[in-house]
């Protein structure tokens, strides 16, 4: 049961970094390199979907329940949340080149 309420969390929290990325990226890079920009992010994000449950399989594996898993996902969105509000490119006002 509190499982499946920390997933829902997870996922709520990473449906929102996700909104986050994709609302920032573009409006950081100039008007000539922003499809490439966005392609990087976007394939990143990809590419971390597809190792994530490599890892968790493998984190499951050597451990006796789900707690070292949820630790390290919880421990890689916090890491990620610093990156992402430590940014120091500020978008406000700031004309589209």
């Amino acid at each position: 049961n509190q499982v499946i309420l920390v997933s829902c969390f997870v996922n709520v929290c990473s449906m929102i970094m996700f909104a986050a990325y994709y609302t920032y990226t573009p409006e950081v890079y100039k008007t000539s390199v922003r499809g490439r920009g966005v392609g990087i992010a976007s394939g990143l994000s990809r590419l971390a979907g597809f190792l994530a449950p490599l890892v968790n399989s493998g984190l499951l594996a050597v451990s006796d329940g789900i707690t070292l898993p949820m630790m390290v996902n919880f421990g890689a969105m916090v890491i990620s949340t610093v990156f992402m509000v430590s940014l120091p490119i500020q978008t406000k006002g700031r004309a589209l080149d």
